[in-house]
C-alpha cells in the first residue's frame, strides 16, 4: 500500500539529507530544494511521514553557523520544495471542509480526545512484540542520557540518530492514549522510516570509515539504499513474529477470492468494515468502507452518531454486507448482532454502528487462521 511507496522516497531522503550533511561546503539552495520536494513526496504518500523528513530539516537549520542571508534563502528553498503538500491541503480544506483527509478523520473518532486503549497494552505485551517495542524505548532512554550528560557538542548524526528511536517509541505510548483500537500492524509503521534514517546514517558512516573518503561515490549512493530496502523484508517478522508480506496473510486473499464467485453470481454493491481494502480490489463490485476509511463525511456523521447499521446500509444502496470476525456465525440472535467496529477489535471507546439482522447470513466461508467472514442479503 501506501508504505511501498514512502519506503524508497524516505530513502532517497535521509540518505540525501547524510550526503549534503557531510559536505564540507554549505548546501545550495537547488539542494535544499530536492530534499524538500523529496520530502513533500513522502508526506502526500502517507501524512504521518511529516515528522521524521521535517525535524531534521528544521535541525540542520537551527544548528548551521550560516550567515542571515543564506539562512533565508534555504529556508525559501524548503518553503517551496514543500509547496505540493501545502496545495494538497489546501485543496482539502476547499473541497472536504477540513485540511485532513476523510481516512485520518475516521481513525481519530472517539469519545474522548484522550483514552487509555488497554487493547493496545495488552498487545505489546504479547509475543515479539514487546521486544521489538522495549528495544526502542530502552534506546530512545540510553541515548538520552548520553545527550544530556555530554560535555562536547553533539554532532546531527546523533540527533538524528536519537529522533530514529525516539518518535517510533513515543509515537505507539501516545496511540495507546489516543487510539481505541488493538495493536494493527500500521501502529508500528513508525519502525520503518525510524530504519531507514538509521540505516542510511550507519551504513554510510561505516563506508566512509572503511573507504577514508569525506562522502560516497555516485555508486555507493545508488547501491546503499538497494541494501537498506532489502534489509526491511526480515523486518515484520522480528517485530511481528509472524510474516506480513505473505500473499495471503491471514487468509485475506484466498477468502477474498471465495468472495469474489459469490459477487459475480450475486452482483449487487457490498459494504464492508474490516479487511475490505484488499477484498474490494478483488470482488470488482463497488464496496462501501464501513469504518470511514475512503468514504464520505456523511458516513463519519454516521459513525460518529452511531445510527442503526441497515439504516446506513440503506442510504448507500447497499445491497450485501461482508462481515469478517473471529468468531464463528450460527443461528443465533447474538451471531446476527453485528456491530462495526466489531467489539474484539476496538473498545468502548469507540463509536460503533450496530444492528441484527432477523435472517441467517447468505453466505458463509470457511474459517482462515481463526477469522470468520459471512455475507449478510439487506434487502429483506
Amino acid at each position: 500500500m501506501e508504505s511501498s511507496i514512502v519506503l524508497p522516497l524516505s530513502v532517497a531522503f535521509f540518505h540525501r539529507f547524510w550526503v549534503v550533511l557531510k559536505k564540507n561546503v554549505p548546501p545550495q539552495a537547488s539542494q535544499v530544494f530536492l530534499l524538500a520536494f523529496i520530502a513533500s513526496l513522502a508526506i502526500l504518500a502517507r501524512l504521518d511521514i511529516g515528522p521524521f523528513v521535517l525535524l531534521p530539516m528544521l535541525l540542520f537549520l537551527w544548528r548551521s553557523r550560516l550567515d542571515h542571508k543564506r539562512l533565508v534563502l534555504l529556508s525559501i528553498s524548503i518553503f517551496l520544495g514543500l509547496t505540493p503538500v501545502l496545495l494538497y491541503f489546501i485543496y482539502n480544506h476547499l473541497h472536504f471542509g477540513h485540511i485532513i483527509p476523510v481516512s485520518g478523520l475516521a481513525k481519530g473518532l472517539h469519545r474522548a480526545d484522550f483514552i487509555f486503549s488497554g487493547h493496545m497494552i495488552q498487545d505489546l505485551a504479547r509475543s515479539k512484540r514487546v521486544v521489538g517495542y522495549g528495544a526502542f524505548v530502552l534506546l530512545s532512554v540510553i541515548i538520552l542520557v548520553w545527550m544530556v550528560f555530554r560535555r562536547r557538542p553533539i554532532s546531527m548524526r546523533w540527533i538524528m540518530v536519537y529522533i530514529g528511536f525516539l518518535i517510533p517509541a513515543g509515537s505507539i505510548l501516545i496511540a495507546g492514549f489516543r487510539s481505541d483500537w488493538i495493536l494493527w500492524i500500521w501502529h508500528l509503521y513508525w519502525t520503518v522510516p525510524s530504519f531507514v534514517m538509521i540505516g542510511c546514517i550507519v551504513f554510510t558512516v561505516t563506508t566512509e570509515a572503511v573507504t577514508g573518503r569525506n562522502h560516497l561515490n555516485t555508486f555507493m549512493q545508488w547501491i546503499s539504499p538497494a541494501v537498506i530496502s532489502i534489509a526491511f523484508v526480515v523486518f515484520p517478522e522480528m517485530m511481528l513474529g509472524r510474516s506480513v508480506i505473505h500473499p495471503d496473510y491471514l487468509g485475506i486473499e484466498s477468502t477474498a477470492l471465495r468472495l469474489r464467485e459469490f459477487s459475480r453470481a450475486k452482483g449487487g454493491r457490498y459494504a464492508m468494515g474490516d479487511r475490505a481494502g484488499l477484498t474490494a480490489s478483488i470482488i470488482e463490485r463497488p464496496v462501501t468502507q464501513l469504518e470511514g476509511l475512503m468514504a464520505d463525511i456523511h458516513l463519519l456523521t454516521c459513525i460518529s452518531a452511531e445510527k442503526d447499521l441497515q439504516v446506513v446500509l440503506r442510504e448507500y444502496d447497499v445491497d450485501y454486507l461482508i462481515v469478517s470476525r473471529s468468531r464463528p456465525f450460527n443461528s443465533s440472535r447474538e451471531s446476527r448482532t453485528i456491530e462495526i467496529p466489531d467489539p474484539d477489535q476496538s473498545g468502548p471507546m469507540s463509536y460503533r454502528m450496530k444492528t441484527t439482522f432477523q435472517h441467517a447470513p447468505v453466505y458463509v466461508d470457511s474459517s482462515v487462521a481463526g477469522v470468520y467472514t459471512a455475507v449478510f442479503y439487506c434487502r429483506f
